[in-house]
Formats: C-alpha cells, sequence, structure tokens
C-alpha cells in the first residue's frame, strides 16, 4: 500500500469515528428532554414549595423552591427532621398509611432541605458525613446546580435508615437534599406476617422531589 493510500485510507477511519461519535453524543443530549418531560408529567398536580433568606448588607434574597405530592406532611424548621447539616429548614414526609398493602417492613420516608448556618467552602461542604457508606461523587447536574452525592446508612434496634444527601454549594452556602426510607428488620416479625419492602417505591417519588429543587437570587427582600 501506497503512503499516499495509507493517509486515504487512515483519514477515512478517522472520519468514520468521527460521525459515530456525533450520533452518539446526539442520542445522548435527545435523551435529556425526553427525561425532564417524564419529570414535569410525574410532578404537573404537585404543591410547589418556597421560601429563602435576605441578606441586607446585599439587599438580596437567596431563594429555594421545590415541588411535593399534594398528600405529604410538610414540617418546617424545628419540626423538620432528618438531614445531616446542622439546619433543617423543611422535612416533606409520604403520609401515614402510605405502602399500606401488602404489609412490610416500610415504616417511614421523607425528603430533608438542609443549609448550613454560615458561609461554606467547598471542603466544608463535601465534608463526608459519619453515616456515609462512600465518598460524595458528582452527579448530573440539575438545575444549573452542580450537585454531589454521598450514601448512608444507619442500622440499629431493628431498624435501618437509607439516604441518598444530594449536597451543592451556592453562593458560599452549603445547601442539602437528604432522601431518606426508613425500614424495620423482617426478622422482627413472625415469619410470612410481612414481605421486605421494595426502598425503590419510595426512592421513586422522593428522587423527583429533589429534581425539582431550584435555588435562585432575587433583589431586595423576601416577598
Amino acid at each position: 500500500m501506497t503512503t499516499e493510500n495509507r493517509n486515504i485510507l487512515l483519514g477515512s477511519i478517522a472520519l468514520i469515528i468521527i460521525i459515530v461519535g456525533i450520533i452518539f453524543v446526539g442520542k445522548q443530549k435527545a435523551a435529556a428532554p425526553g427525561e425532564q418531560a417524564a419529570l414535569e408529567e410525574a410532578t404537573k398536580d404537585w404543591e410547589i414549595w418556597e421560601s429563602g433568606t435576605y441578606n441586607s448588607d446585599a439587599d438580596e434574597s437567596t431563594m429555594y423552591t421545590v415541588s411535593h405530592p399534594k398528600d405529604f406532611v410538610v414540617s418546617k424548621r424545628a419540626k423538620a427532621k432528618g438531614g445531616f447539616l446542622k439546619n433543617p429548614l423543611v422535612t416533606m414526609a409520604f403520609p401515614k398509611g402510605a405502602f399500606a398493602e401488602p404489609k412490610s417492613t416500610y415504616s417511614e420516608g421523607y425528603a430533608t432541605i438542609s443549609s448550613s448556618k454560615s458561609k461554606n467552602t467547598e471542603e466544608r461542604c463535601f465534608t463526608i458525613p459519619g453515616e456515609a457508606t462512600g465518598e460524595f461523587t458528582d452527579v448530573t447536574t440539575w438545575n444549573d446546580l452542580k450537585v454531589k452525592r454521598v450514601d448512608a446508612s444507619d442500622p440499629g434496634a431493628g431498624n435501618l435508615y437509607t439516604s441518598r444527601i444530594y449536597r451543592t454549594l451556592f453562593d458560599g452556602t452549603c445547601y442539602e437534599v437528604a432522601l431518606t426510607v426508613h425500614t424495620t428488620n423482617i426478622d422482627n416479625y413472625e415469619a410470612g406476617t410481612v414481605v421486605e419492602f421494595d426502598k425503590e417505591q419510595a426512592f421513586s417519588v422522593l428522587e423527583n422531589i429533589r429534581m425539582t429543587f431550584g435555588l435562585r437570587k432575587e433583589a431586595g427582600p423576601l416577598k
């Protein structure tokens, strides 16, 4: 094979690789609108929760919004539960009676939004909680927020709290959305009276709550 023919062959192979790459990337990007459409459909009848904090020095407010099913129980501030930062803002929990049939090891499930009380660095925001079972890893950015996730598990006294912890650093404040499913040990029950709860049933709803979470800046005090 002459040098000229070899160059033509190599050029053709490179062109094919580029075309295949473009097609692949195109398909990857095309999935995002479909996922967004599915989220919008699943949450179209949900209620929107909005709150924020006011910085008088800068005369601006940091607003956060999140959506939840209408039958969820919402608890604010002192009544909020869960989360791995010291400043829980709101908890959104499945109502009593959720997943009642068939009788299972399910106990409760909830999403908790928290924030740091003071300015944070990236290092402090992504400090691994003691209950974590791994390291923080980058996840797909949503609502223009760069987010990291770590999972946590807290077993004890026949109970298991399984959590997915998402954090982002926004204007120097660390925000967290923690999704928690509480189940009990099946060995606590008489054999055959309950089934092992599939935690994904709860997490699928909690993940949609997480995906609606957003942060933004507004001029002036809270309205």
